[in-house]
């Protein structure tokens, strides 16, 4: 797959109205629709995977959740600071997902560090916090202003784990038996991957491609403007974002055109 692709729309022929004629793939670099286009467009979102890597002295519980924090589930359970706490998050919805280490300090010195890693990038604890994505959400001692940084080798933890960033830092506050709360929300982070409007028609698909990986399928708006969720079928999917045929990359200044003209709006369905 692209590697900027994290959605795409699918127009069947004459479907695109910059593309008569043809079948089309356009592929994005963010899941949310902005504009509409027409005559005929659907929208779908891959699913994402990050992985996640931290150290909470003395005891911890990571938590996800999958709609924006309303609800939460138990992703792993620290018991032992010093062995590192590892998981693989296959499901990641950038709007949606939302991760909470919730750590408790038994005595001598508190600390969380932690490094995300999503889309080939490290996203990991900072010095302030406020320059990071990892945010303090609570502490038990209400003391959640007057935190004490230090080095990931710092004494006295000492660690090497090769997952989690060498800049990354471990964060207290100036307290010790006591209980902060951490979150790290994906909605937060600014993707700066240019986006990327490449087209394929279908008849250009070589049939000898890879497996599609999963999809997510998006809310498609026709023109009465209800909602329909749409499935498509699996040769939809190859024509899309695991192509080897006939690629033509389009350079565009931002996303698509806005539709003035109302008649146009109501023909017109979702796209990013």
């Amino acid at each position: 797959a692209h590697a900027s692709c994290v959605s795409f729309s699918w127009a069947p022929l004459n479907g695109d109205r910059n593309h008569e004629g043809k079948s089309v793939c356009t592929l994005y670099d963010s899941k949310t629709p902005n504009q509409q286009w027409s005559p005929q467009q659907i929208m779908c979102g891959l699913r994402e995977s990050a992985q996640v890597a931290l150290h909470c002295d003395n005891v911890g519980t990571l938590d996800i959740s999958y709609d924006a924090g309303q609800s939460f589930e138990t992703l792993a359970i620290q018991s032992q600071w010093t062995i590192p706490v590892y998981a693989a998050l296959d499901d990641v919805e950038q709007d949606t997902t939302v991760l909470r280490l919730t750590c408790a300090d038994q005595g001598v010195v508190g600390g969380f560090i932690a490094t995300v890693r999503y889309r080939g990038a490290d996203y990991s604890t900072t010095q302030p916090v406020e320059n990071g994505y990892w945010k303090v959400v609570s502490s038990s001692d209400e003391a959640t202003i007057a935190l004490v940084y230090s080095p990931k080798t710092a004494a006295p933890w000492h660690i090497d784990t090769a997952a989690i960033a060498d800049d990354a830092v471990w964060i207290w506050n100036e307290n010790i038996r006591n209980t902060m709360v951490f979150e790290f929300r994906f909605a937060d982070l600014e993707m700066e991957a240019p986006q990327v409007h490449m087209h394929a028609s279908a008849s250009d698909i070589d049939a000898g491609v890879s497996a599609p990986q999963r999809v997510v399928m998006r809310p498609m708006f026709i023109g009465t403007g209800s909602l329909l969720v749409v499935s498509l079928a699996v040769n939809v999917l190859l024509a899309c974002c695991l192509c080897k045929g006939r690629l033509h990359q389009e350079k565009k200044k931002g996303s698509f055109e806005r539709v003035n003209d109302l008649e146009d709006a109501l023909e017109g369905t979702s796209t990013a």
